[in-house]
C-alpha cells in the first residue's frame, strides 16, 4: 500500500450505514428538517424570479442573465449604457 495512513484511518472506519444513506458521524441530520428546507428554497426561487423581472425591466434588451451563467466569477454589473449620470 505504500506509506502514510489508509483510507480507514484517515476517514474512519467505513460502516453499512454510511453506504445505505444513515449518517454515521456526530452532526445532527433529521428528515424532519426537508419539509422545512424545501419550503425555504422555494421562498429563495421565488425571491430570485421577483429580481430577476426587476432587473430585466431596468436594462432592457441586455441578456445579463446569460452573461452572469457564462462568466460566474464576474463581479461587474450590467452597463448602465446612457442611464449614467
Amino acid at each position: 500500500m505504500g506509506l502514510g495512513p489508509t483510507q480507514s484511518a484517515y476517514f474512519g472506519v467505513y460502516s453499512r450505514g454510511a453506504a445505505s444513506g444513515s449518517c454515521s458521524c456526530s452532526c445532527s441530520h433529521s428528515s424532519e428538517d426537508v419539509p422545512t428546507l424545501k419550503g425555504e428554497l422555494s421562498e429563495v426561487k421565488k425571491k430570485m424570479e421577483v429580481m430577476a423581472r426587476f432587473i430585466s425591466k431596468q436594462f432592457p434588451g441586455q441578456n445579463w442573465m446569460e452573461d452572469a451563467e457564462n462568466n460566474p466569477g464576474a463581479s461587474t454589473a450590467p452597463s448602465l449604457g446612457s442611464r449614467a449620470s
